[in-house]
């Protein structure tokens, strides 16, 4: 196990952010077609409460959440090609 996380941490497995969205929908868009040219990923959720610091008033006291969707670093090119030419 101890050796897995000495991998994991030094030998590139390592994670980029493609795409970062508010839109679930947009999100589930992206996913799916990352998943369909069979493009390993993971998802990171930032949640954070809005005050009414310079924002919409509709948005205050809720809660926003942004979805990053994270590639391997070697597979950086072909998930932007996927996103953006597909």
């Amino acid at each position: 196990m101890f050796k897995n996380i000495i991998e994991n941490l030094f030998l590139g497995n390592k994670w980029n952010v493609v795409h970062s969205t508010q839109d679930i929908e947009e999100h589930t868009k992206i996913r799916g077609k990352l998943m369909d040219a069979t493009i390993e990923m993971k998802t990171k959720m930032n949640n954070r409460n809005v005050s009414n610091m310079g924002r919409d008033r509709e948005m205050n006291g809720r809660r926003m959440t942004t979805y990053n969707i994270l590639v391997k670093v070697e597979e950086v090119n072909k998930a932007n090609d996927v996103i953006h030419h597909r």
